[in-house]
């Protein structure tokens, strides 16, 4: 009777074990479905850019007659829907870093790759997406992007191997470039810059309340179920905003004539001084938030070895921290300048490095001296970043989108390699080198921005003596 028993015991496990192991995810299906679908994108997208090139650019449909007389809610809501979901897609798997490291086969390096990484593709093709959106219209190319968003969101569920992983997200990066196109549509609609900037705030609010929800529900999926599942919501969730653009969503790009307009002079119009200046600042900001998401993870796991709930909860923190100067500016502040906000929010963050430093030399074997000094930076990150934006794109309206671009670039390819450096930093220099370095980059940014204010000011002073 007890060999009865045990034979029964012995088929449970292994109808359990086979039940586990040909899920798609743990069979060669899953493998399957990876290469193929992130192999053919990769077809596609070339073959697409071939046909561009030797047959020139689709005409662009006509503006809708809409536009500029009103601003459809859904419009705005769809908008910000995208921009919360670009954040959202990097911090939801954050917390997941260690067991995805086991998972995929791959390295704490490769890991903090695949975020890092995914700026920069973002930043590059950004520069192609909002050139191309001007030309073909802004309809086609946010369809298209939702298309390589939600098949590259595939692409990351069913990986199997870290290197197909990262050829997911490269994709997912492709996709998420037409985040400058997303403000040229508000421009495109809104002709008032007053309530243009209202609803260019609730677009900056909504991002990061993704960034708020995203790691806390990223981490509760994959202790439920898998990391993979959030990948897979993803896809279908990109799957219908694409269905969602192809049906409600109008073109908006103005009629008048794109060869009229010179790429090349637009740029030459933002290499100066006073843009370049603010570019950097920004980009050494972004560096801040990146270095922090990047690694954070594996400081709180590995370093100090806490849960990814309490690890996705640091997380939570940080964005809420975000939100919470964003908070206090208009509460406290609503009558002070757009450039006397960058002056006092960079003077507040250079005096948050330098805690920050003191807080890693002193006491760099406890976490709360890390996520003390990190805090007090995210506080104020926010509030400089979109003063700097207002400042840099106020000259530039003729040529927002260009200029869009280029600041997508900047904030993306700076702090990216910034980002990976810090990595090697932590992981060859220990904590109190990689805190040091993070405050460094909020340093960098005051500094960047009074070296331009500085030589603004020369400049201008020297015309008008002549």
């Amino acid at each position: 009777m007890e060999d009865t028993r045990d034979f029964i015991y012995f088929l449970q496990i292994q109808v359990q074990t086979q039940v586990v192991d040909g899920f798609p995810l743990k069979s060669q299906l899953g493998e399957w479905l990876t290469k193929y679908v992130v192999s053919s994108l990769y077809a596609c997208l070339i073959l697409i850019a071939i046909c561009l090139w030797l047959f020139g650019l689709p005409e662009k449909a006509p503006q809708h007659a809409s536009v500029q007389k009103s601003y459809p809610k859904g419009c705005v809501v769809f908008l910000g829907i995208v921009y919360t979901l670009i954040y959202f897609t990097i911090d939801q798997y954050v917390p997941s870093f260690p067991q995805m490291e086991k998972d995929l086969s791959g390295t704490q390096s490769l890991m903090s790759l695949t975020v890092q990484l995914n700026f920069i593709v973002k930043a590059v093709f950004g520069l192609l997406t909002a050139g191309l959106s001007d030309r073909i219209g802004r309809r086609p190319v946010l369809i298209m992007s939702m298309i390589v968003l939600c098949l590259g969101s595939l692409g990351c569920a069913c990986s199997q191997r870290i290197e197909w992983f990262v050829a997911a997200r490269i994709l997912q990066g492709i996709g998420e470039s037409v985040e400058p196109v997303l403000f040229a549509v508000v421009r495109d609609h809104i002709a008032d810059p007053d309530e243009r900037y209202a609803v260019i705030s609730v677009l900056h609010t909504m991002s990061i309340l993704g960034m708020l929800v995203a790691p806390t529900f990223g981490a509760w999926l994959a202790v439920l179920f898998n990391w993979r599942i959030s990948f897979f919501g993803l896809a279908g969730i990109w799957a219908f905003m694409g269905v969602y653009a192809w049906v409600a969503i109008v073109e908006s790009c103005p009629d008048e004539s794109v060869e009229e307009r010179d790429y090349c002079q637009d740029l030459s119009r933002i290499f100066n001084f006073r843009a370049i200046s603010l570019l950097l600042t920004m980009g050494s900001l972004t560096a801040a938030i990146l270095t922090f998401e990047s690694n954070t993870t594996y400081i709180t796991q590995v370093n100090f070895d806490i849960s990814m709930t309490a690890s996705a909860l640091v997380m939570f923190a940080y964005a809420g921290f975000l939100i919470m100067g964003l908070l206090v500016k208009r509460s406290c502040f609503t009558s002070t300048s757009v450039l006397e906000t960058c002056k006092t929010s960079l003077t507040l963050l250079a005096c948050a490095g330098i805690v920050s430093v003191l807080l890693g030399c002193f006491y760099s074997q406890f976490l709360w001296a890390y996520l003390a000094g990190s805090f007090l930076q995210s506080s104020v990150i926010n509030v400089a970043v979109i003063a700097l934006n207002v400042l840099y794109l106020e000259p530039l309206a003729d040529c927002a989108g260009v200029a869009a671009s280029c600041q997508t670039f900047s904030q993306g390819v700076l702090p990216s390699l910034l980002s990976m450096v810090s990595t090697q930093l932590l992981i060859n220099g220990g904590l109190k080198l990689f805190t040091g370095f993070q405050a460094s980059t909020c340093l960098a940014a005051g500094l960047f921005f009074w070296l331009g204010r500085l030589m603004e000011s020369t400049s201008k002073s020297c015309e008008s003596s002549e």
